[in-house]
């Protein structure tokens, strides 16, 4: 929860908090997207941000072979719901 008084101290507050995320995860923008990447972005629960996540850690077969279990290890992160869509291709 964020306490500020006015809302220039909210963005800065809210800027402090980007900063220090974007250098604590920094995130890598490929100029080029992989045909890999593309594919996993057309499922609709994934975003760009997570394929890349998803694709600088594992292969696509790799992911695509992956058990639930497996997959929910992995990136605890992603809620489940999302993960099982995979598990129907």
């Amino acid at each position: 929860m964020l306490h500020a008084h006015c809302i220039e101290e909210t963005l800065n507050l809210i800027k402090s908090i980007l900063l220090h995320s974007l250098n604590t995860h920094p995130i890598s923008i490929a100029s080029q997207v992989s045909k890999e990447e593309v594919f996993l972005m057309s499922f609709p629960s994934l975003n760009p941000y997570i394929v890349q996540h998803m694709i600088s850690d594992y292969s696509l077969y790799e992911i695509m072979n992956s058990t639930l279990e497996e997959l929910l290890q992995k990136w605890s992160f992603i809620p489940e719901r999302f993960l099982k869509i995979l598990q129907y291709h």
